[in-house]
């Protein structure tokens, strides 16, 4: 017989633990859109343990640290969480993240002119490879712009 496991956390943790249990249940709606770059990972007395999937979030989410702090105490309607700590997690197999959109151009358009300026700049530079790869250095930058 399966049991869910909403039912089964709140036999496991103590009364005194309720907020946890609001915590885990409501992780999603707290911090929203965030949710696909970190995870919960552990409720210590008064901290929260984040998982995080990238490095360079950590700096951002220590600097909104005061803001989810806030943000969940808020959710709690207490100030049971003072402190929140991040550390970098394996993103799990089954979540993906979502790639940045990129702006394509249809296959059979023309690569993007250059302007008169940037081709003048370009005849100053006597060595025709590095001139070549300038070229399609610019045309790959309008295209994504």
């Amino acid at each position: 017989m399966a049991i869910l496991l909403e039912h089964l956390i709140p036999k496991v943790l103590s009364v005194a633990c309720d907020w946890h249990i609001r915590l885990l249940k409501d992780w999603h709606v707290i911090v929203g859109s965030l949710q696909t770059r970190i995870c919960l990972e552990k409720i210590e007395k008064d901290k929260v343990f984040i998982g995080v999937y990238e490095y360079y979030w950590m700096q951002e989410l220590h600097m909104l640290s005061r803001f989810i702090v806030a943000k969940i105490n808020n959710h709690l309607g207490k100030p049971y969480v003072t402190e929140i700590r991040f550390r970098v997690v394996n993103l799990p197999k089954k979540h993906t993240l979502p790639k940045p959109e990129v702006k394509i151009q249809g296959a059979l358009a023309e690569p993007p002119l250059l302007t008169s300026r940037e081709q003048q700049a370009l005849m100053k530079i006597k060595d025709e490879q590095l001139r070549k790869a300038l070229v399609q250095f610019l045309r790959r930058c309008q295209i994504n712009y």
